[in-house]
């Protein structure tokens, strides 16, 4: 595609490849501080409960219980009765909608019904083969993820926000599951669950950003079904395996201490960030992206997927030929708001072109610093805490 410039003098400007070696400058300095802080001599305070694997007795009759070392999981054998699973995690926006009414639905003394809470990132941070078997065990494919049970048995399950008012869709969705006492069998997940996942992971608050610069600096792929479908198929042919690569990179440990997969991500935040800085001074105008390099935005963006993505890695020594199913159905619905999205780039690129010039020019340009500092610095502050630890 052509590239979207503002001008200016070339001796003004930064080379890329010194803004990546100054942003991997910035990068190692940033990870030193996170060592420097989270040294051992900080995490040596270990309660009970994590030393024995052993739940306070408080927890189980105050019939609310918190799972997020994996030494607790055992709790899980040992339920009865009416319980409903909660799977979060922190950077989960659906979590935040749903919590608020858990807590107020919980905080009325529900004698009937015991929340288990589980954190699924803390889980993984403990142990990733114990987290693997847990999404595997309960088929989490995101969160939230809610899953009634009654003795052992599964009864209901709600996936993402409920529609409207979120503690009235709580309370319906626990007083039916109450009310049916289907005890000799689960729920059958629809096969199009994932599509539908990966639809709400692309617009999800996480992966926005990324989709709206990615209708800036994408190709348009031009008029007639056959170029959308081409469009279609190559962004496709790119996510299903960056879907499985980024689980695999997520699991593949850590390199002196150092995570290598949200060393990758917070790389590509202060790149991001120093872009945009870049731009407000007039040292490096607006990205200039090929179709190729554009996308790595909704790649960058499926780092909100977390939980699915584990749960593909966690099918794979099962079931590959299912796990692939799933991570192409998933890309699907990842891919469908993208492909609108370039589809409007054209429209995008002509009045990015008309605001870039004349007048509008210095207006435009703090709107593009804006707009990278902004996403820069979102994936460095969600990824910069996990880099160790």
């Amino acid at each position: 595609m052509s590239a979207i410039r503002i001008k200016t003098s070339r001796r003004h400007r930064l080379s890329f490849t010194s803004m990546l070696i100054v942003s991997l400058a910035v990068w190692a300095i940033l990870v030193a501080a996170v060592i420097y802080i989270d040294n051992p001599g900080s995490m040596v305070t270990t309660t009970p409960q994590q030393q024995t694997g052993t739940p306070s007795s408080t927890n189980i009759t105050a019939r609310v219980i918190d799972i997020s070392d994996y030494r607790e999981l055992d709790i899980l054998n040992n339920m009865s009765g009416y319980y409903l699973l909660y799977f979060e995690q922190k950077d989960c926006p659906g979590c935040k909608e749903v919590s608020p009414a858990i807590e107020r639905y919980f905080s009325n003394n529900n004698a009937e019904v015991a929340l288990v809470r589980i954190h699924i990132d803390d889980i993984f941070n403990s142990n990733q083969d114990a987290a693997f078997r847990l999404i595997s065990r309960y088929n989490v494919l995101g969160t939230p993820t809610l899953i009634l049970f009654h003795n052992g048995a599964e009864v209901a399950r709600h996936i993402g926000v409920f529609r409207g008012d979120q503690y009235e869709g709580l309370k319906k969705f626990i007083e039916d599951g109450l009310r049916s006492r289907n005890s000799d069998g689960g729920t059958i997940l629809s096969p199009l669950l994932p599509l539908s996942l990966g639809f709400l992971a692309a617009i999800s608050p996480c992966s926005l950003p990324m989709l709206a610069l990615f209708m800036v600096v994408s190709k348009n792929p031009g008029r007639g079904i056959i170029n959308i479908v081409k469009t279609f198929v190559s962004m496709i042919v790119v996510l299903v395996p960056a879907s499985l690569g980024l689980g695999l990179l997520f699991t593949s440990g850590r390199l002196l201490g150092v995570s290598l997969y949200y060393s990758l991500i917070t790389y590509i935040g202060v790149v991001t960030l120093l872009w945009g800085a870049l731009t407000f001074i007039d040292r490096e105008p607006m990205i200039s992206a090929s179709g190729r390099v554009s996308l790595l935005l909704p790649i960058l963006g499926m780092q909100c997927s977390f939980p699915f993505l584990l749960a593909l890695l966690s099918m794979i020594p099962k079931n590959p030929v299912d796990a692939s199913i799933q991570a192409l159905v998933f890309s699907i619905g990842y891919s469908a708001p993208y492909i609108v999205a370039s589809m409007s780039s054209g429209k995008a690129s002509r009045t990015i072109r008309a605001l870039s010039t004349g007048k509008s020019a210095k207006i435009f340009k703090y709107m593009q610093g804006v707009i990278l500092v902004s996403i820069g610095a979102y994936v460095i502050i969600n990824g910069l805490p996990y880099i160790v630890g």
